[in-house]
């Protein structure tokens, strides 16, 4: 039988537990104030100011041009959510909590992200999940049925945060899969969805002699040509969805365009039309590169980072993967000169049927000689609990604003993907850079 004094503590206990939950409640209910309070305290640099030298609100006040108003009110929301703190001389700085968002690259990455690309799109997830569609792009005034089809079009500081984010997470990872990748070495590297070519420049880094070839929508693969400053660039479909054409018949293949680099010159290259469209660029507009010419080929040859890159070892394939033939490149292999076939943080761009698609269409592409590796943060595989949060939470992004149908995928769910199409998995690595990638190698099955 209890006494009234157990009852008492039990009761007691229960009702702390009750206002613990319902403190976790009211920050779910206002994190959007939480979230804009931040904003404001890192864009007024606020934060930056008082991480450097304690102070006083007056003192923030004076330091940062800011009135009153703006200080306390701001500073009485940070208190409570413990970006900030206030020591016992009424001195304020940033909290370890706040300190994060200035010094730690992931939370800097992650909140930018969600800042510039996903903020305003998220008040249409409910209408995003009912219609299948992005409709969060609408916030932005952009009418497309997928945010990678007008991603060079995106306004400045949302395209920034979107590719900060991306290659983040993914670049950690390139020297270690290059490594698994290249034993055996290949002759040939297949790059589906390489973006901007950061992966594509890692490579040819690597390895002095494996040819490269990058695989994208029409307008990623111009905004790559433009990054590595090559024009001497082979393509195996031309599709011109991106762009209104003059002529109503498509063209099976872009003109080829060569230029060289001479007396160390950047190089002029010709007003071109292709399937109607004007190309002109005064310049070739390559950033970090250092140009010479070569005794040994006839295209430019470039520094990755004191490596010496031919770049015509380099070819681009614009096309999109996802229209109802198969307008993949032959991507065999032979006994001697085998080919490996790259999607890295691809897939998660897509729901399980057109996952499955893709997969076919690359089986399809590949004989017994080509290894096709998948690389992914897979939300099981992450031994950080805030690792799996973020993952989740991506999804959402994913559902608002970038195609309403995909999602970051448990690896079982992958797996069970993979099962049906006509590839197999032969082959998994685990805990692949910072962020706990997964790569699963595959063969035709």
């Amino acid at each position: 039988m209890q006494t009234k004094r157990e009852t008492y503590r039990r009761e007691r206990k229960n009702k702390a537990s009750k206002v613990e939950v319902l403190t976790e409640a009211q920050k779910i209910a206002f994190a959007p104030m939480t979230f804009q309070t931040l904003a404001a305290l890192i864009d007024f640099n606020i934060l930056q100011a008082v991480s450097e030298t304690p102070m006083t609100r007056e003192q923030v006040m004076e330091k940062c041009n800011l009135p009153k108003y703006t200080v306390f009110t701001l500073f009485d929301a940070a208190l409570c959510a413990g970006i900030l703190q206030k020591d016992e001389d009424g001195l304020y700085s940033a909290a370890p909590l706040g300190e994060a968002f200035l010094f730690d690259p992931m939370t800097k990455a992650n909140f930018n992200f969600v800042k510039d690309v996903c903020y305003l799109g998220a008040h249409e997830l409910k209408e995003s999940f009912e219609k299948n569609a992005p409709a969060g792009l609408q916030k932005h005034h952009i009418n497309s049925k997928t945010i990678y089809e007008v991603l060079p079009q995106l306004p400045e500081q949302m395209l920034k945060s979107w590719y900060e984010f991306d290659h983040y997470y993914s670049d950690d990872c390139f020297g270690e899969v290059l490594k698994i990748m290249f034993n055996p070495r290949p002759a040939k590297v297949f790059d589906i969805g390489g973006n901007t070519g950061k992966f594509e420049r890692a490579c040819l880094a690597f390895d002095s002699e494996c040819e490269v070839n990058m695989i994208d929508l029409p307008p990623n693969i111009e905004v790559a040509q433009a990054d590595f400053g090559k024009c001497g660039v082979e393509y195996t479909q031309c599709t011109s969805e991106h762009v209104p054409c003059k002529s109503s018949t498509e063209c099976d293949l872009r003109k080829q365009i060569e230029t060289e680099c001479k007396n160390f010159e950047l190089p002029i290259i010709q007003d071109t039309d292709f399937d109607g469209h004007a190309v002109a660029q005064p310049q070739c507009p390559c950033e970090g590169l250092t140009f010479r010419e070569s005794e040994t080929s006839k295209f430019k040859t470039a520094d990755f980072d004191g490596h010496a890159v031919a770049l015509d070892r380099l070819k681009f394939h614009a096309l999109d993967i996802l229209k109802e033939e198969n307008n993949l490149p032959d991507m065999t292999g032979t006994d001697g000169a085998s080919t490996i076939v790259l999607m890295s943080q691809f897939l998660d761009c897509f729901s399980e049927e057109q996952i499955l698609r893709i997969l076919n269409k690359v089986g399809e592409r590949i004989n017994e000689h080509t290894r096709v590796y998948i690389l992914e943060p897979f939300i099981d595989n992450q031994f950080f609990a805030g690792a799996a949060y973020a993952l989740s939470h991506i999804s959402l992004y994913f559902t608002c604003m970038a195609n309403g149908c995909s999602k970051m995928y448990n690896e079982a769910d992958m797996k069970d993907i993979i099962k049906n199409s006509n590839l197999k998995v032969s082959k998994a690595y685990y805990n692949i850079g910072k962020y706990d990638y997964t790569l699963l190698e595959c063969v035709k099955a």
